[in-house]
């Protein structure tokens, strides 16, 4: 991660900009603006923009709960201490980085909405552990890796394409991405 500051601030601000940027080392600069129209289209697609840009660099964007706690870099979103809308970094859950100019207006978060992580394409849509009902704490699970853990706690969260994904914390600490499977 090499730290990145906003080149803009205010209500079209590109924080969240530098907080990839900051992540995926890159200049700032690099990072297009995702709040605007594509060619030939009426209205923004934000997330769409966001999606088909980190595509091309064989990544997708995901929201997780605050519930979760993600392992690596990532971002945190929520309210700044100016009243807007605001992201930073974050590494396994804790801000490392503001991307906000240090000109004395206030820094962090107020408040926190969610976490978002970066996963490789591939990995997005895996079937990590495959259930056919959400189990209840205390449960035993099988996860991907053929290991047997207990459930601790099950969490569950509307990802950017709105479908309902949900997680699984064991009472060893790891989060298991999990698929409800329908039966037929």
């Amino acid at each position: 991660m090499i730290p990145q500051t906003q080149s803009r601030v205010g209500k079209r601000g590109r924080c969240f900009n530098a907080c990839l940027a900051s992540i995926l080392e890159l200049p700032e600069t690099e990072v297009p603006d995702f709040d605007v129209p594509r060619p030939g289209e009426r209205g923004i697609d934000y997330d769409g923009n966001i999606e088909r840009w980190l595509a091309k660099r064989g990544l997708r964007y995901r929201r997780v709960p605050t519930t979760v706690t993600p392992v690596g870099y990532h971002t945190i979103e929520g309210k700044s201490p100016r009243g807007g809308q605001h992201a930073i970094v974050g590494f396994n859950g804790k801000p490392v980085h503001d991307p906000h100019p240090q000109d004395g207006t206030g820094r962090g978060l107020v408040s926190v909405s969610h976490y978002g992580v970066l996963l490789p394409i591939d990995r997005a849509h895996a079937k990590d552990a495959v259930v056919t009902r959400l189990p209840k704490a205390g449960e035993p699970i099988k996860l991907p890796n053929g290991k047997r853990a207990t459930v601790k706690k099950v969490t569950a969260a509307i990802d950017l394409f709105g479908d309902k994904e949900y997680h699984v914390l064991t009472t060893t600490g790891e989060v298991v991405p999990v698929t409800l499977k329908e039966i037929s």
